[in-house]
């Protein structure tokens, strides 16, 4: 007899494999006609039973992926998008880099819009608007990277090469790093900013602020410290909060806490930004950024006969992007997070990613030359960073 405890049960969706729905389809033919019916691979109705089994076995798929798509945990693609869509978030698209260039030449040199420029790796850059160096031999211009991604989050100083040489531009260079490159928001990711959307349905609370601030491009993490005395606490005056922001632009951050706040509570921090309400009144809004721990790592490997030639950077790369900051080549990647420890085993397991490592020696601080051989902590405030130059492996 055949099992009919599929499809959707009280314990939720269970799918037949192939095997399942052709036992089940042998089991009705002998039902019907007798058990002494030949239904081997060899036999007509086996035959037929085979054929006909795998397509209701992609069938059974089917039913299983539709079930599923109602659901966060196992939804995906197109269909974790239209969840999303239900709660008001949408899933991030790339996003290209921006960064602040410094032009030197010859005063009165005119640079065009799309003057390229790139890293010693080849990430490029191009300007976004005409600007003329000025009669102390500088400029400052805004660029966008020449591709989406993360790949153009890079750091300080590494913009230094000119694609389209101009006469009277002599160099250029980059003063802070690139920022708000992003990947397109993978299905994971998504999944956990769904998370912690959820609370943004509470309007003028904490967590439906921090929500909305997280749902900004560009945001990884956010911090609200409220202070809800009438006496100063950790820095926050009384009667307001605070919040701590990893990402994103800082016009975008400050009209979503003016938009999500309560009503009347100071939105308390160093950088300010005046928002105008529709009758007309002015609003300061106030919000920071974390202090960044620079994070300097000194690795010693044991390799055998299958470590790569490229090992070495290979080590450093996975240490950068575990920590977060730019790599060798440019390369910027997000890392660690708003209050995350640095965690000197996983410092470790990031080197042993890498074929052909028997031992990892790992020395941590935050100053060169590293002695600690434990984890490095890191406050609410703060976020750990780091990048080639800091991570040295040999």
């Amino acid at each position: 007899m055949a099992d009919n405890n599929k499809g959707v049960t009280e314990v939720g969706f269970k799918r037949p494999n192939y095997s399942e729905v052709r036992g089940d389809m042998d089991n009705r033919a002998k039902e019907l006609f007798g058990d002494d019916v030949n239904t081997s691979d060899k036999g007509v109705l086996g035959i037929l039973n085979g054929l006909f089994g795998w397509f209701f076995a992609k069938l059974w798929e089917v039913a299983e992926n539709v079930y599923n798509s109602a659901f966060v945990s196992k939804a995906d693609g197109v269909s974790l998008d239209r969840l999303g869509n239900n709660i008001g978030i949408t899933r991030q698209s790339e996003q290209y880099a921006y960064v602040t260039l410094t032009i030197t030449g010859d005063s009165g040199t005119e640079v065009p819009a799309g003057f390229l420029v790139q890293t010693e790796s080849g990430i490029l850059f191009e300007t976004t608007y005409d600007v003329a160096i000025g009669t102390g031999g500088t400029v400052d211009v805004e660029a966008s990277a020449d591709q989406p991604g993360i790949s153009g989050n890079v750091g300080s100083g590494m913009l230094t090469v000119i694609t389209t040489p101009i006469t009277g531009v002599t160099s250029v260079t980059n003063g802070n790093p690139a920022l708000n490159g992003r990947n397109y928001e993978t299905d994971e990711d998504f999944r956990a900013r769904y998370d912690q959307s959820l609370a943004q349905g509470g309007a003028s609370t904490l967590e439906a602020l921090r929500a909305s601030v997280l749902d900004l491009p560009g945001v990884q993490t956010v911090l609200i410290e409220e202070n809800d005395t009438m006496t100063e606490l950790n820095g926050v005056p009384p009667k307001s909060f605070a919040t701590f922001v990893f990402g994103g632009t800082d016009s975008a951050i400050a009209q979503t806490i003016y938009d999500t706040k309560p009503a009347g509570i100071r939105a308390f921090g160093e950088i300010e930004t005046v928002i105008a309400d529709s009758m007309g009144g002015a609003h300061i809004i106030g919000f920071d950024r974390p202090e960044t721990v620079e994070v300097y790592v000194d690795v010693t490997l044991v390799t055998n006969e299958f470590f790569p030639a490229d090992g070495y950077a290979k080590v450093e790369t996975n240490i950068v992007k575990y920590i977060g900051g730019t790599d060798a080549d440019g390369n910027g990647y997000l890392g660690l997070g708003l209050g995350d420890d640095v965690i000197l085993t996983r410092i470790v397991a990031a080197a042993h990613q890498v074929d052909g490592i028997e031992d990892v020696v790992v020395k941590l601080g935050t100053t060169p030359a590293p002695t600690g051989t434990s984890n490095i902590a890191i406050s609410s405030r703060q976020v750990a960073k780091t990048d080639a130059l800091k991570v040295t492996v040999s």
